[in-house]
Parts: structure tokens; sequence; C-alpha cells
């Protein structure tokens, strides 16, 4: 007989998320500590928190947590591959794919670092790789600045429990130079990382 005008609800549910970083490792980030504060259903300890590639479906998680109520809060081994993330909560009272809450995009920065130094006749080169795993198929590759990935002068497999290489004799003096670190996880001659140009 008679209709109100319609009434929107508006989603209050949210994720808060406050990220670790490690101050030793340009801020790289090490973990993601995420709260809630959920409004539209009644929270249970089968909840999950997912975390998820930006773009993902909800059923291509990389990682899951159960809620935890008496903490109120669950926290994540940040990903290491440089891309954006982003965590969102799943209500076991709705259907399993569907997402009540998504939190603001995570950036995960590269903070991957190779150095190349000369000194007494030799090339030291160090490397702090993270955003993919290290294998002893990686290797390193001194080049002449600019040139092709496949003709490296001279090349190291990398040694997994040092991360330095050394390389004599020194190229030809004059020129100037860059070394390179390619992933086996990346491809055989994708510079996965290179250093600056030095000059010998």
């Amino acid at each position: 007989m008679a209709r109100s005008n319609p009434l929107r609800i508006i989603n209050k549910d949210k994720l808060n998320i406050e990220l670790i970083s490690d101050a030793n490792t340009n801020g790289r980030i090490k973990a993601i500590k995420v709260s809630w504060d959920i409004h539209s259903v009644d929270v249970n300890s089968y909840d999950y928190i997912a975390l998820y590639k930006q773009e993902a479906l909800n059923n291509y998680y990389e990682s899951f947590q159960y809620v935890d109520l008496k903490a109120n809060c669950v926290i994540f081994e940040a990903p290491k591959e440089v891309t954006s993330f982003n965590l969102r909560y799943h209500s076991s009272t709705l259907s399993k794919y569907v997402d009540i809450a998504r939190s603001d995009p995570i950036q995960i920065q590269n903070t991957d670092t190779i150095t190349a130094t000369v000194g007494n006749g030799i090339i030291t080169v160090t490397w702090d790789i993270y955003s993919q795993p290290q294998t002893s198929w990686d290797w390193i590759g001194i080049f002449e600045e600019g040139a092709p990935n496949t003709t490296y002068l001279m090349f190291k497999y990398v040694d997994v429990n040092t991360n330095v290489a050394i390389f004599q004799p020194i190229p030809t003096s004059g020129k100037r130079y860059e070394a390179r670190y390619f992933s086996s996880k990346v491809g055989k001659y994708v510079d996965f990382r290179k250093s600056a140009p030095f000059t010998v």
C-alpha cells in the first residue's frame, strides 16, 4: 500500500594495515599487520583474511590466515615480489569467495642492490637480492656499459653463502663497465639487476 524512499546502508567494514619495515635494508617491508573493523556480520573464528595480488580474483590468494579474535589482528610475512597487493576479509557466513572489506593497495618496492668496486687489480661485486630466491644457477657478468646481455667479458655463478664475487684480471683500462645479476628464476639472459657503471 505504501513504500518508503530507498535507504542505502553504507558499508563501514574496513581493514587497517600497519607495514613493518627494516631500516637496515632500505626500508624493505618485512611484515604486514592487519586488524579489522567489521560491522556488517558477526565476526567469528572461521572468518579469514587473505593476501592477493592487486588484480587477482578471490579464489587466487597468495596466503591466508583465520582471524584471531583475542588479538584482533594477524601478521603476514610481506611478499617479496615487486608488485602491488591487497588484503581482503572473508566471512564464513557468506559465500567462500566474496570479500566484505579490502585494504588499500600495498606496493612492494624494489630493494635489491648490486654494487661493483675496483681496487688492487680486481673487481669486487656484492649484492643483496630479496625479490627472487637465489640459486647456485644465478650468475653475474661483467659487461662493457650498454653491451648486449650475451656479450659478457667475464662471468661467475653466485655464491649464495657470501654474496661476493671477485673478478680478475680486470678488463682494459679507460672504459666504462657494469656488473649485471642474472636470476635463473627470471631468465638466463634477462638482466635482473645491474650495478652503476664504473671505470677501470
